[in-house]
């Protein structure tokens, strides 16, 4: 019995430590470095400022994973982390147009961080950008309800 559990166990330490320890093999393997931490925030953080979360064309582990690392801050997902029904995880998406995403933006938000897009995400809601020529993925966004609309503008990494 031994001799058929050695045959059928993985060849590398790798592989191993993926089974042993499949938490640790995971945070290996994602790069924790994208999401954002309290102390990484790159603007000053106060309690009434919230964070939205894009991450399309993923599982939940990302929107999770951001809403460890950002704790005791409160990351949220509301109307759809994965905004993309036509990608592979479109069982998580949500169709959601333009103005409904304003409208949520403009009742709780102050930043909104596109982790990951889908290649259709910027034409869908360009509308909302301030510059929409600058929506790009790893970008934060300040949410500015001036005007009585919403426009989404880059604050981080900066504009060179």
């Amino acid at each position: 019995m031994l001799l058929a559990a050695l045959l059928v166990m993985p060849g590398t330490a790798a592989e191993i430590d993926r089974l042993v320890a499949p938490a640790k093999g995971a945070a290996q393997e994602q790069q924790r470095s994208a999401y954002f931490t309290p102390e990484t925030f790159p603007l000053e953080w106060t309690e009434e400022d919230q964070l939205y979360f894009v991450a399309e064309d993923t599982a939940v582990y990302e929107a999770l994973c951001a809403n460890y690392s950002f704790y005791p801050q409160r990351v949220s997902w509301q109307a759809g982390y994965n905004f993309n029904t036509e990608g592979e995880y479109a069982q998580w998406a949500q169709q959601v147009t333009a103005d409904q995403w304003a409208q949520v933006l403009a009742e709780d938000y102050t930043y909104v961080y596109l982790y990951q897009i889908s290649p259709g995400f910027a034409e869908k809601y360009a509308s909302l950008f301030a510059d929409p020529g600058d929506i790009v993925g790893r970008a934060l966004y300040a949410v500015d309800k001036t005007g009585g609309s919403v426009q989404l503008r880059r604050v981080w990494p900066a504009l060179s």
